[in-house]
């Protein structure tokens, strides 16, 4: 989600829609057959600039009027080539329906593409028949207004974590320390205060991609004897 501000509009943004109108938008993508993986085809071709969302609508993937149960992988190569890597894991695309019928999805992907790199997806298609898909993409970049920003796994983001533990259950404190060293290079800093003789109150000062900054915080809050756990984040590049 978007934190509410004033209204900001992107900086850029490219797509892969063609000439506008068109019987046949975007990319045409062959779906795997009876559960199997099609091949990776490029959507997006060595992004100009940072993307900061990514925007996939599907279409065609019926025929006949026959439903093709479908998933989709949508993956991204950082030298620009075709050697994609999934970064987000197959999601439900549904059966969808004809461009000039009703059907359809429309899908947006809070996730961050560095600059240079190209997008591409593949599908699985469980009916024997493959047909053809057609993969509508758009990419934006950063908003003006930087607190807009959907703000996906591999955002690069600042925080804290706060939590209170109670100290006396077990090894706790040497247990928050190592899971604390398993992130050492999202913590930049951290701050410890006594709150009573069984109690403590700890604060790190957290940098990096939002995953490493949840899965820190995940695994302090899950370790024993944590009472509270707390995590604010937001982007570095506020004005």
């Amino acid at each position: 989600m978007s934190l509410s501000g004033k209204l900001s509009h992107t900086n850029w943004y490219v797509d892969n829609w063609g000439t506008n109108p068109s019987n046949a938008p975007g990319t045409s993508v062959t779906p795997g057959t009876s559960d199997a993986w099609g091949s990776w085809t490029t959507l997006l071709s060595a992004l100009v600039n940072e993307a900061c969302c990514l925007q996939v609508d599907v279409r065609d993937g019926n025929i006949g009027g026959q439903a093709k149960p479908q998933v989709m992988e949508v993956g991204a190569d950082p030298a620009g080539g075709t050697s994609f890597t999934a970064i987000v894991g197959a999601f439900p695309m549904g059966a969808s329906g004809g461009l000039n019928g009703v059907g359809g999805h429309h899908f947006v992907l809070p996730i961050c593409i560095p600059s240079g790199a190209s997008v591409g997806c593949r599908i699985k298609g469980a009916n024997a028949t493959a047909g053809t898909v057609g993969v509508m993409a758009k990419a934006n970049g950063k908003p003006s207004g930087p607190h807009n920003v959907l703000v996906g796994a591999y955002a690069e983001v600042v925080g804290t974590i706060t939590f209170v533990y109670r100290h006396d259950v077990g090894t706790v404190t040497h247990g928050i320390l190592h899971r604390q060293h398993d992130f050492v290079n999202a913590i930049r800093a951290t701050a410890h205060t006594h709150l009573s003789d069984e109690t403590c109150l700890e604060v790190l000062l957290v940098q990096g991609k939002a995953v490493n900054v949840l899965r820190l915080a995940d695994r302090i809050r899950t370790a024993r004897g944590v009472l509270f756990e707390q995590t604010v984040m937001t982007s570095p590049d506020l004005r």
